[in-house]
């Protein structure tokens, strides 16, 4: 994968709630959205793989909204549910014919199976914490989160840098646990 599709990975999780009947909610998939970047960013620049381009649009990437790390993108498209638990997967329209096509789900036949290996490990994982323990999860002290809401109060949905983010999943990719 030259890129990581966000709305591509919350639909990989959804397929999974949806098979194990294990609902989740916006939120709860916001944050193992979050959790898998994470993850998935510690991973690569383990491997050495630091320069493979991930999140190119800028409205998918994590942003430090009041209450948590959020993907605009992921937000707007699961808004309608409010606490409630999602039904259907994140969809895209086709530019030519308007259509709503399905976003693809990573798999281990793409040219990233890493991504497929730290979904499962992610769902795996975490599918049994509700999203206020995730929520606290994302907010731990001196995370990334955390982080850019001191160095910018008052200033909304700013950007995450990966750079952050790497650095609070290093530990996690390195065998250690989150405080």
């Amino acid at each position: 994968m030259n890129n990581l599709s966000i709305k591509g990975v919350a639909n990989a999780f959804l397929h999974r709630s949806f098979n194990e009947k294990n609902f989740v909610t916006p939120m709860k998939l916001q944050k193992l959205t979050f959790l898998a970047y994470g993850y998935y960013l510690a991973a690569i620049e383990k491997l050495g793989e630091t320069e493979k381009p991930l999140i190119t649009e800028r409205m998918e990437r994590f942003q430090a909204w009041p209450y948590g790390p959020v993907s605009p993108c992921l937000y707007d498209e699961f808004k309608e549910f409010g606490g409630n638990v999602i039904t259907r997967v994140a969809t895209y329209p086709t530019p030519q014919n308007g259509r709503i096509n399905y976003t693809p789900v990573p798999s281990a036949d793409d040219n990233d199976p890493l991504l497929k290996l730290i979904i499962d490990y992610v769902w795996t994982t975490y599918k049994s914490w509700n999203a206020y323990q995730l929520s606290e999860l994302s907010h731990q002290s001196g995370w990334a989160w955390e982080r850019i809401r001191q160095a910018f109060p008052g200033f909304q949905n700013t950007d995450i840098p990966d750079s952050y983010i790497r650095e609070d999943f290093k530990p996690l990719v390195n065998g250690g646990t989150t405080n």
